[in-house]
């Protein structure tokens, strides 16, 4: 008899994940907090998914394993990040349209909690949190969640996909290593390089759940 998968619901940041690899747009918010030159930058880099995004939501599916997008951004740039995911999954649309403004910022969890809640999540310790920003990891981390720490794809290194496949191993593996360090000193629980390897992470966290493990 399969034991049943110990994992129940997912929950992504839209920079740096599944959008915008190289997390751009939070970059450019935190240095010019300017709405406009956002929208913009959100124009550019959510023209297409990341690499692997696609496969990895298929795989959720298939475990049906709930899941939504959360990013502290200001509505009008989530609302153009997440045009290439409302293809896949339209139900995660509304989820963007909350009044979130009682919500305290990163990296306080209410975000994360009222997230799970719209998910109807039926525990803390079946949740995971996917991302590339620290303070939503911490914020995540705060909400007793499985963390995710996404190194190639976030703004640590900043680069483009064709930016980073561009670049010779040896420089690759410096700036791997680097990212990876900075994510575990967080305390995230894994770390990966994209989303492309988030169904291999998410099997192996459903394990340690299964042996009696918590976040």
């Amino acid at each position: 008899m399969q034991t049943p998968y110990a994992l129940h619901s997912v929950l992504f940041s839209l920079c740096g994940s599944l959008v915008d690899f190289g997390s751009h747009c939070r970059t450019h918010w935190q240095r010019h907090a300017d709405l406009p030159g956002l929208i913009h930058e959100a124009e550019q880099h959510a023209k297409r998914l990341a690499a692997g995004a696609r496969q990895c939501l298929q795989h959720l599916h298939q475990r049906q394993l709930r899941y939504l997008w959360v990013d502290d951004l200001p509505a009008p740039a989530c609302a153009v990040l997440q045009r290439p995911l409302s293809e896949i999954s339209a139900s995660n649309v509304d989820a963007l349209q909350w009044n979130t403004q009682h919500l305290r910022p990163w990296p306080a969890p209410d975000r994360l909690w009222h997230a799970l809640s719209h998910l109807e999540a039926p525990a803390l310790h079946g949740s995971v949190l996917v991302s590339s920003d620290p303070a939503t990891l911490q914020a995540g981390m705060n909400a007793g969640l499985w963390c995710i720490g996404l190194a190639v794809s976030s703004q640590h290194i900043g680069l483009s996909e064709s930016e980073w496949h561009a670049l010779p191993a040896p420089q690759q593996d410096a700036l791997r290593a680097q990212a990876t360090l900075g994510l575990f000193k967080l305390g995230v629980h894994s770390v990966i390089d994209s989303v492309s390897e988030l169904p291999d992470c998410l099997d192996d966290i459903a394990q340690r759940l299964a042996r009696g493990e918590r976040p």
